[in-house]
């Protein structure tokens, strides 16, 4: 996050000039409920009739477990979960992943859908897959951002209805961690200049170590490149909320930092 802010720190003279004419960040979040949530063969249909794309990696026979997978920050259910998934159909364990509304094939690629919206898409995955593979245990398991989602939605109101969580690499680098002067030029230039775009991986670090894995990321069209600013904030936002709920969290979980 501090290369960002860097980043930010270093065009924002230019900038300046713009902040008259000010935009507001650009939220995608959910239309209003207008249906039945479902899961429709290689998708995801949330209430409001938005389809999430949907990958499954099933072992032969009835499953002893189910995982729910939920990708990182530009990255997307195939590019994520396609190395694992091998290891755990192996053994007997059903993958399913998901692509977040903004990532991947979802629809308002490259936009923010809001913490709310995807909060609210996680718990009614979680119920739809639950309600395919009744009786067996079904865990989520977030990598990066889809941490942060999984801890938000876990201590929200309405949480997922799952059996325990795998935490992989949790992005929790909220305002707190970022200093005063980044966090505050961030938020003025989400309002100042939201469509402006950075290229680069997820802010401040790289998505990975693994070289082969990150030429993929490059190479697949459907990862994010390019960042726009109130993309960036809605991250944050995410983060921030993540670092909050923190404390409340009691589910079963396994965490790994890498």
């Amino acid at each position: 996050m501090l290369r960002v802010g860097l980043r930010l720190a270093r065009v924002a003279p230019a900038l300046l000039p713009f902040a008259a004419a000010a935009c507001a960040p650009v939220v995608m979040s959910a239309g209003l409920p207008t249906m039945e949530t479902a899961l429709a063969g290689d998708a995801l249909v949330m209430a409001d009739g938005t389809r999430l794309p949907l990958r499954a990696w099933l072992p032969e026979g009835k499953p002893r477990a189910v995982v729910l997978g939920l990708h990182g920050f530009g990255d997307h259910s195939g590019n994520a979960f396609d190395t694992p998934a091998p290891l755990l159909t192996a053994a007997g364990v059903a993958l399913y992943a998901y692509d977040q509304r903004g990532f991947g094939a979802a629809p308002n690629r490259g936009y923010w859908a809001g913490v709310p919206t995807l909060l609210s898409d996680a718990a009614a995955a979680a119920r739809l897959v639950r309600a395919r593979h009744p009786g067996v245990p079904l865990y989520m398991m977030g990598e990066s951002m889809g941490v942060a989602v999984l801890l938000a939605a876990a201590a929200s109101p309405d949480p997922p209805p799952v059996d325990g969580y795998v935490l992989l690499a949790p992005a929790v680098r909220g305002r707190a961690t970022m200093g005063a002067f980044a966090a505050k030029l961030m938020d003025v230039l989400s309002w100042v200049i939201p469509a402006v775009a950075f290229y680069g991986s997820s802010p401040g670090f790289a998505p990975t170590d693994n070289e082969e894995a990150m030429e993929r990321w490059g190479r697949d069209p459907l990862t994010l490149k390019q960042f726009r600013v109130d993309l960036l904030r809605g991250l944050v936002d995410l983060m921030d909320e993540a670092m909050t709920a923190a404390p409340r969290f009691r589910a079963p979980a396994l965490q790994s930092d890498r």
